[in-house]
């Protein structure tokens, strides 16, 4: 409740409303004018909604499917009973009673790996006076875990000495390949988010917003952001806001989903666009730089990356009013979470675990739109190299029917004349040029 409150203070969104909060409660304040710091205006510091930058980790475990992701058409089954068990017979089902099951969809596997991403999106206005929608430069730690300053040194350390006790210059490999120290993500979200306000109204005062990542949030990690300068670019609680609560102390409040568009909900949006664009690029070859896999940890990092290239950076896109629309949303989360005193509120946002099964069901809800809203943003957000495909796929597919069916095909032939004045126009286009 607290944080929430100072937050829209901090966005102007709210005024004091003349009551002290306590742990225990809300009292009237005795003298009107002794609002505190953490509630103060003239002592917050103002956040426009094209100031700051959002950021969130997201992983994606690989997927080997048998629809030509698992690059096989075997499948291993075993004829089981109806406990489970595998059958005893080796003959014909009827005998043996077993029943197979049917051909998986997914291969499931026991130890699959994983993509793993800090992602970045924005509100920006290039002097205009709107709100343009960007992406940031994702940072990428696949097959690797994040882990603090100190122990990533001491690792590190560990390694020098290691390799200064190999004899006779034998060769070495790295045992650090698995870890990235947080220094790494800091500066990558910090230069990111720099980047996307260069040229912008805030290009000098920008923040970013990211929850308590316990390696972000340790003295250590705060203590070097605050030597490199970094620390003031972090909406973090003021002037003692949570100062009576031991773990949230100069801290933001942990993992509210309902205060991160990426929860709220990119991270599915964008998931749906990178399964959009493996299944529209399904029947190319393996080799194919236009092909989209999720068939390994670092090929679903490329489509990922792909899908994130903040050089497409668009309201026109798909994704680009999604995150307009999310970011909007976290305001909206924050008023209905400060109405119910910082209780928690059923459907803001996706939940887990114990708060899951308290609310009953997935949050989250959005404006339902028509067949042919749903229709047009599927169509606008598609690469264009993948749009390509499919309209060549799409061309295949009307020849073959043009061949069954035959020339006689009044509506065929619209087509066909179209598509040839297309091509008649981009050929002439490009000779203009030559």
């Amino acid at each position: 409740f607290f944080w929430v409150k100072q937050l829209l203070i901090r966005f102007r969104l709210l005024k004091h409303d003349g009551y002290e909060d306590f742990e225990e409660g809300r009292e009237p304040m005795q003298n009107m004018t002794a609002v505190p710091d953490h509630y103060n205006e003239s002592k917050l510091p103002k956040i426009d909604k094209t100031q700051v930058a959002w950021w969130d980790e997201n992983h994606m475990k690989v997927k080997l499917g048998f629809t030509n992701m698992a690059r096989t058409s075997r499948s291993v089954r075993f004829y089981r009973n109806t406990d489970g068990r595998v059958a005893t017979k080796a003959d014909d089902e009827e005998e043996q009673g077993g029943q197979l099951a049917d051909v998986p969809e997914i291969l499931k596997v026991k130890f699959p790996g994983e993509m793993r991403g800090s992602f970045g999106c924005a509100l920006v206005d290039r002097g205009d006076g709107k709100a343009t929608s960007v992406r940031t430069e994702p940072f990428f730690y696949t097959e690797h875990t994040i882990i603090g300053i100190s122990r990533y040194e001491a690792l590190e350390r560990e390694e020098i000495s290691r390799i200064k006790g190999i004899k006779n210059g034998a060769g070495w490999v790295s045992t650090l390949r698995g870890y990235v120290c947080v220094k790494d993500l800091v500066e990558h979200i910090v230069n990111a988010s720099a980047e996307v306000f260069r040229g912008t109204v805030h290009e000098n005062d920008w923040y970013f917003y990211h929850d308590a990542l316990s390696q972000m949030t340790s003295g250590e990690t705060m203590k070097w952001m605050r030597e490199k300068d970094y620390l003031k670019r972090w909406i973090l609680p003021m002037h003692g806001l949570n100062d009576q609560f031991r773990y949230h102390k100069n801290k933001p409040i942990g993992n509210s989903p309902e205060m991160m568009p990426w929860d709220n909900s990119l991270n599915k949006d964008l998931q749906d666009t990178v399964y959009r664009h493996v299944l529209y690029t399904l029947h190319l070859d393996d080799k194919n730089a236009t092909k989209f896999s999720l068939s390994t940890p670092k090929q679903i990092e490329s489509a990922y990356r792909r899908i994130l290239d903040p050089s497409m950076n668009t309201d026109e896109t798909f994704l680009g009013r999604r995150i307009k629309q999310d970011i909007e949303r976290v305001f909206d989360s924050m008023m209905k979470i400060l109405e119910k005193g910082g209780g928690m509120v059923q459907g803001l946002a996706q939940r887990n675990g114990h708060r899951f099964l308290k609310l009953g069901g997935w949050g989250g809800a959005r404006y339902r739109m028509s067949d042919e809203e749903l229709k047009n943003m599927t169509l606008q957000w598609v690469l264009p190299d993948v749009a390509a495909v499919v309209e060549e796929e799409r061309k295949k597919n009307f020849l073959e029917v043009w061949n069954v069916l035959g020339q006689n095909n009044e509506q065929l032939a619209k087509e066909t004349e179209m598509w040839e004045a297309e091509e008649e126009s981009a050929s002439e286009s490009s000779q203009e040029l030559q």
